[in-house]
């Protein structure tokens, strides 16, 4: 068993098992150490069920992504005898954003120290759809904070390596059975995460609906308690926080079965008369990002440029992001009142349209990771 004087030694790095940092799918996370004695993390994968070809195009996915807001990747090491892939990446000293708001609460008791992280966390995501990629599990455990404790000194890093490693249909998720899904997962899912008969809406859509949650459990946090979004029951009648199992009742699964009298997630949490003009503003920007509806959320370069702007983030209206507003969105300058643009706008509409459709998926998931 290794321990702090004998740690395993994994090609130039020492990782020490008994000194475990994180859980994430298809494997666990530790401490470690390079030839130079910094501190790296490392993911220690089980990789018995994949593909060569697969392991490879995915580290050749993570040599190549690189974003000041995703966790760098430095190295990895296969060990063909036990079937286990390590990989390392950058070990970030202030641990995930729950970890991050239970320690420093106090320093992030304003809108401008929140908004701060969210500029962050978004223009990290921006990068990840850029790419045409999809992370698929937002949360605040997938947020890794560096630099400082202070707020508007800290670095916030989108970890990558914790996403589904497998293509699955759209209601492959919501098919598992309730204790099959990650506790802290199951309160950042989309409605349409839990419709496995006709799943709808584009994936990126719904890492915007997940983020758009965490920024909600940002603004909701409390002192001592983990980020969790939660419905304030006097928004709605007849609500129970509990279901016949006596699991929580996540916001986007009370969105699923509450359709109709639901637009989104700030309809279930509300404004308060006390609520500062910045405090509002990013309010109506998460209800932006939480319509139920997946073709009307805000596009992550349009958050990205509000977020960095704190004037504007005072100023946001809840219109809603149609196919046709993206549709006119998508003209060339100067054309929107010419005898062409009608025409132009159906074109780009059909297209806006094929892209939220289930048979498009090769399209949106275009070289989808296949590791952890």
């Amino acid at each position: 068993m290794a321990t702090k004087d004998c740690p395993v030694v994994v090609g130039n790095y020492r990782v020490n098992l008994n000194e475990e940092i994180g859980i994430g799918h298809r494997g666990r996370v530790y401490k470690a150490t390079d030839s130079k004695d910094n501190d790296v993390a490392v993911k220690k994968i089980d990789i018995k069920k994949m593909k060569e070809t697969d392991i490879q195009e995915a580290i050749g996915f993570f040599k190549a992504f690189g974003h000041k807001n995703l966790v760098p990747f430095y190295d990895y090491e296969i060990q063909q005898q036990t079937d286990v892939l390590w990989v390392f990446i950058e070990f970030c000293s202030h641990g995930d954003l729950d970890r991050y708001f239970l320690e420093n609460f106090a320093l992030l008791s304003s809108t401008e120290a929140k908004i701060s992280l969210m500029q962050q966390m978004a223009e990290g995501l921006q990068y990840v759809h850029d790419q045409d990629f999809v992370h698929g599990d937002i949360t605040p455990g997938k947020f890794l904070i560096t630099n400082s404790n202070i707020p508007a000194n800290a670095t916030v890093k989108l970890n990558f390596l914790s996403v589904n490693p497998f293509l699955e249909s759209q209601g492959a998720r919501s098919s598992k059975r309730r204790s099959e899904i990650d506790t802290t997962a199951w309160h950042f899912m989309s409605p349409e995460d839990f419709d496995m008969y006709e799943p709808t809406g584009d994936l990126h859509s719904r890492d915007t609906f997940a983020l758009g949650l965490t920024f909600l459990s940002m603004i909701q946090s409390r002192d001592g308690a983990p980020l969790q979004p939660v419905i304030e029951s006097d928004t709605v009648d007849d609500y129970d926080s509990e279901d016949e199992d006596g699991l929580s009742i996540g916001i986007g699964y009370f969105m699923f079965t509450r359709q109709e009298n639901v637009q989104s997630a700030m309809d279930l949490v509300g404004y308060h008369n006390g609520d500062s003009p910045l405090l509002n503003g990013v309010k109506k920007l998460i209800a932006k990002m939480t319509y139920i509806t997946p073709q009307d959320r805000i596009h992550m370069d349009k958050l990205v440029n509000i977020l960095l702007n704190k004037d504007l983030i005072a100023t946001v209206t809840l219109e809603k992001s149609s196919n046709d507003t993206l549709a006119a969105s998508a003209l060339p300058l100067g054309i929107e009142e010419s005898p062409i643009a009608d025409t132009l706008k159906v074109i780009a509409k059909s297209i806006i349209y094929s892209l939220t459709k289930v048979d498009d998926l090769s399209i949106l998931w275009r070289a989808r990771l296949t590791l952890p």
